[in-house]
């Protein structure tokens, strides 16, 4: 019986999460994320199951990385970071469909 559920962190990619293997360091990934976002890279994250999954983070909208308990919430001496968000792409230039004088 996998016990994938009791995890200490977990990664939400557009809304699904992702329960990561006990002992991740949720600091250290929400550095790496935000790298690996920044570059638009592809990157290998490790699950709590044992599999892994390739992420393309220029095709993710919202990330979000949570500790058991809810520990999403700022602390005293730091903010959380930011979820991170990418603007849908501008809309395409050229002549208007509905234009057709």
């Amino acid at each position: 019986m996998c016990d994938c559920w009791a995890v200490e962190v977990q990664i939400l990619i557009d809304g699904q999460p992702y329960p990561l293997p006990a002992g991740t360091d949720p600091e250290e990934l929400r550095r790496r994320v935000a790298q690996a976002v920044f570059r638009c890279e592809v990157e290998q994250l490790h699950l709590a199951d044992g599999r892994t999954m390739l992420v393309n983070w220029r095709s993710v909208r919202l990330v979000e990385i949570r500790q058991a308990g809810g520990a999403s919430a700022p602390t005293r001496d730091r903010q959380p970071a930011a979820p991170a968000t990418i603007p849908p792409p501008p809309p395409a230039s050229g002549p208007n469909k509905d234009d057709l004088s």
